[in-house]
């Protein structure tokens, strides 16, 4: 198990870090971040919800998921010629946790904040990280560009309706456009999907809190 994946780490019920030697006939339990434990004042080796603000750095595998990420307005960098070296030093400087389908890239010493994304369809990861970041839930969708990752600001329509297709023109009234690379959004068919998911989400979360309480 990667030590980003592990929230505590209890030897005979004493609670330790990662820096604990250990000695002949201590027990040892080691508990993920999604296993909660009852035990009063026992915080996690590392912030269970990612870091503040929840960012991510998406692996060459997961490009999928960094558009879904990025469509429910999450700040998702990713690039589909990353290198290890690269993500690792992306998440180091700008305070971002790694999604990654690669269990290695995980273990690598420095990190601090990650995920291995167990699931290969792109709905199920999804998913899966909002359960892993629950803070993920309050997105902010279409306020980032799926393709730069750029912030997306509201725009008169006149202002670019020459950059328009004709049936989208006639159709729509809202739109955005990217601070960084200049492309335009618009709220389609994909948006109301995207509400739909969400709820369901939230929905199934709900049901699993009141089955724990």
């Amino acid at each position: 198990m990667p030590h980003v994946e592990v929230a505590h780490i209890l030897v005979s019920g004493r609670s330790v870090g990662f820096a604990y030697q250990v000695f002949p006939g201590e027990r040892v339990s080691v508990y993920p971040h999604f296993t909660r434990l009852t035990r009063r004042g026992l915080k996690p080796l590392a912030p269970a919800d990612g870091p503040r603000p929840l960012k991510f750095v998406a692996d060459v595998h997961l490009g999928k998921l960094a558009r879904r990420l990025r469509l429910w307005g999450l700040d998702t960098a990713y690039r589909n010629d990353f290198s290890d070296e690269e993500i690792v030093a992306v998440a180091l400087r700008e305070r971002r946790a790694v999604l990654t389908r690669d269990l290695n890239l995980l273990k690598h010493k420095a990190l601090r904040h990650g995920h291995w994304v167990r699931a290969t369809d792109t709905e199920r990861q999804w998913r899966e990280v909002l359960r892993r970041y629950p803070r993920a839930c309050v997105g902010r969708p279409f306020s980032r560009c799926l393709v730069c990752n750029g912030r997306l600001v509201k725009v008169n329509k006149q202002a670019v309706a020459n950059r328009l297709p004709p049936m989208t023109a006639r159709t729509y009234r809202c739109f955005y456009n990217c601070r960084s690379c200049g492309r335009i959004y618009w709220k389609g068919s994909h948006y109301a999907k995207l509400r739909k998911a969400l709820f369901a989400m939230r929905a199934l979360r709900g049901k699993r809190r009141r089955k724990r309480g």
